[in-house]
């Protein structure tokens, strides 16, 4: 008898040994979508450090723009030189609203629109921002159809 128990494996190898391999798969699995993910986290990442990047550099440039605008204004040709630098005008009631696009990347852009005060047709006090925001090329495309 004690031969016999030699020779034959006990009860219950098989099964130890079929879990036993599940569970390296299962383990395996768990490796590779951990891994698939840290990847798609990773290119998120370099997504959004790209569009804040490309928005900070867009709101720079618009800054210069104000910048510039605001030099224009102490021109006595300041309306020709705010068409030639890209920015329209609206005056109504006694104000110009002045606005311009700075592209932010292919289909965003940052909008930019200004309430300069008039006094006989001259600019007269500070600008004040009125409008700055980003907007989609539909979005303007839309509502904007000319710029």
């Amino acid at each position: 008898m004690n031969n016999r128990r030699l020779l034959h494996p006990p009860m219950g190898v098989g099964i130890l040994t079929i879990l036993m391999v599940l569970m390296v798969l299962l383990l395996a699995s768990f490796a590779v979508m951990s891994l698939l993910s840290a990847r798609t986290d990773a290119n998120l990442t370099d997504k959004a450090r790209q569009s804040v990047t490309a928005y900070y550099a867009a709101d720079g440039k618009a800054e210069r723009m104000i910048m510039d605008i605001d030099t224009a204004l102490n021109q006595e040709n300041w309306r020709e030189t705010l068409d030639l630098i890209g920015v329209s005008i609206l005056i109504r009631d006694g104000s110009a609203r002045l606005s311009f696009f700075v592209p932010i990347c292919d289909e965003d852009f940052l909008f930019v629109v200004l309430n300069q005060p008039l006094d006989g047709g001259r600019p007269a006090g500070g600008l004040t921002r009125i409008v700055w925001q980003t907007m989609t090329s539909d979005e303007k495309n839309w509502l904007y159809p000319q710029a």
